[in-house]
């Protein structure tokens, strides 16, 4: 991920708390694994949460309190995921899945009934 900005953040974000569910390593060993995937200020944000020794759920709420500020959690909502959170070959189910997730990773108060 090259990108800076939420739109591009919020999906790889969604991606790797999938894959942190499955446990697949310690918090620092997946936090080691994130670094090669991004650069810029992501990868100094990682590279931060790293050094201070955080764990997974430390680090995506301090991302959320650097690149998503209240009014860009606000305008996600409907503008990305509403619209723009579906990939090409995706199951409806998946989708739903993936806006729930992004719905609460934004903090947005959500009720999948």
């Amino acid at each position: 991920m090259s990108a800076e900005e939420p739109e591009a953040i919020l999906p790889f974000i969604v991606r790797l708390d999938e894959i942190y569910a499955l446990g697949p390593s310690d918090d620092r060993s997946f936090v080691v694994r994130i670094l090669p995937l991004v650069s810029g200020a992501v990868f100094g944000f990682f590279g931060d949460c790293l050094r201070n020794g955080r764990t997974w759920e430390q680090c995506e709420s301090e991302l959320l309190r650097e690149f998503f500020p209240h009014f860009v959690r606000e305008r996600m909502i409907p503008d990305l995921i509403k619209f723009n959170f579906h990939e090409e070959g995706q199951s409806v189910r998946e989708y739903i899945d993936r806006v729930f997730a992004a719905a609460s990773i934004l903090a947005y108060d959500v009720d999948d009934t």
